[in-house]
């Protein structure tokens, strides 16, 4: 059968191993990789979870070079986006993506009307794939300057639609709203529980760095009056690093 067949639990390998682990497929450690957990699969006839848990528990899964490397596709992307954002988690999208709160049509969260035409401009709306395989699950493929815009620009149409109040709907915040550098901790605490890499830098400073002058630029004299929009500006930035853009 099919399923018993050498290609198949190659094929199954590389997926897995593309998805979870690490892209370049001819690298002599992946490869290795590969050829492990296709005979996982052929040993334990087919047994999708005995295959995944090799692939997951090959130091390969937290190694430096391939931690947090792959590029979100864009659903998976959207789905953080808003799973970050606490929407969902109590049914409450249904009426946010209508563009209604509680049954009365809202001008607010546009932005959700509009997740089919992001979905296009990111090359992947739902349902649409040509190719029988489906979408690439390539980071290349996502990773252009022109998408990471499109994604940095639908974060922003989020939180400037977003009809709330920040400083009432979060109970994360810090109880003193008049400190940057707390809020921005907070924040990131909230939103990249990895941690910010300290390695990369924008404009020569770490990311927590240049979100913090960012602030203090524009807020110099921070306070309870001007909390939201503080939280509007720094939550817009995090959420289109790449300390959330990867995972």
């Amino acid at each position: 059968m099919l399923g018993e067949h050498p290609a198949t639990a190659k094929r199954i390998a590389e997926l897995f191993v593309k998805r979870f682990d690490a892209e370049d497929l001819e690298t002599a450690a992946v490869a290795t990789l590969v050829s492990t957990a296709a005979a996982e699969y052929v040993s334990t006839s087919g047994d999708l979870g005995a295959t995944l848990r090799v692939v997951l528990h090959d130091p390969l899964f937290v190694k430096g070079a391939y931690y947090r490397a792959k590029v979100k596709r864009p659903f998976a992307f959207m789905a953080s986006l808003f799973r970050a954002l606490g929407e969902g988690a109590e049914g409450g999208s249904e009426t946010r993506f209508a563009g209604h709160e509680h049954g009365v049509p809202s001008q607010s969260n546009k932005s959700f009307r509009s997740l089919g035409i992001y979905f296009s401009l990111l090359d992947e709306s739902p349902y649409q794939a040509v190719p029988p395989i489906g979408y690439q699950d390539d980071s290349k493929v996502f990773a252009s300057s022109g998408g990471i815009l499109v994604r940095s620009n639908f974060v922003k149409q989020v939180m400037v639609n977003w009809d709330a109040d920040w400083v009432s709907k979060w109970e994360f915040l810090p109880t003193e709203l008049d400190d940057n550098a707390v809020l921005l901790d907070k924040l990131i605490d909230r939103f990249l529980p990895g941690g910010i890499r300290r390695t990369s830098v924008v404009a020569g400073q770490s990311t927590r760095d240049y979100v913090l002058a960012s602030l203090d630029a524009e807020w110099p004299a921070p306070s309870a009056t001007n909390a939201n929009l503080r939280i509007e500006h720094a939550t817009s930035v995090l959420l289109s690093t790449p300390e959330f853009l990867l995972h």
